[in-house]
């Protein structure tokens, strides 16, 4: 009887400590809920941190040295002002009316995969750090890639407007357009290969 009484003993502490456990790692239910929250943007957010930033249709969000733990996403005629953010994921637009992701006094903005702007307007990226790759991809409007440093490749295909300026961009892969009109103007451009209309870039 001693021996059964001692294991149940035992069986009950490890129950306990494996409960205490479970406790002390899963967080409250309002620690997980935050954990898990989308940002929706209309205003103008002054550093913090968010998971996810979602600017909706036609709104404006404005990110001053703001960490993003997620990714960035710009809907249709939204407007995107980025500056010395640090976005663990992606920043993707579509049908978008503005994108600008620059520096601010205290940093350059940082993006820890791809910067894809597609299908809207004006978008202007300088002095960012993206360890993916830019991409450009029929917009229509006015464009400035410049002072980047990108990881991956540098793409502009069919953008058209007013101009499109890719100037003194370091990359480790290909800087790539192709079909814009009219074709991109700049120099001092680093890539592994230049190629079309950004050859002699």
């Amino acid at each position: 009887m001693k021996n059964i009484a001692k294991k149940m003993s035992l069986m009950g502490m490890l129950l306990i400590t494996v409960l205490l456990a479970a406790c002390n790692t899963s967080g409250t239910p309002e620690e997980t809920l935050a954990a898990q929250e989308t940002f929706t943007c209309r205003t103008t957010v002054n550093g913090g941190t968010k998971d996810v930033v979602v600017v909706p249709d036609n709104a404006t969000c404005t990110l001053n040295n703001t960490r993003v733990k997620g990714s960035i996403i710009v809907n249709t005629g939204a407007i995107l002002i980025a500056k010395g953010v640090v976005v663990d994921g992606n920043i993707q637009s579509e049908g978008h009316k503005r994108v600008t992701v620059i520096k601010s006094d205290l940093r350059k903005s940082r993006v820890g995969g791809s910067v894809q702007i597609k299908q809207g307007k004006n978008a202007s990226v300088l002095d960012t750090i993206i360890n993916g790759s830019l991409q450009l991809e029929q917009n229509n409007g006015l464009f400035n890639l410049s002072r980047n440093i990108v990881g991956d490749s540098l793409q502009a295909f069919s953008n058209t407007g007013t101009g499109l300026t890719i100037s003194k961009n370091t990359m480790n892969g290909n800087l790539q357009c192709k079909s814009n009109v009219p074709a991109p103007v700049g120099s001092g451009n680093i890539a592994t290969i230049k190629e079309d209309q950004c050859a002699g870039l």
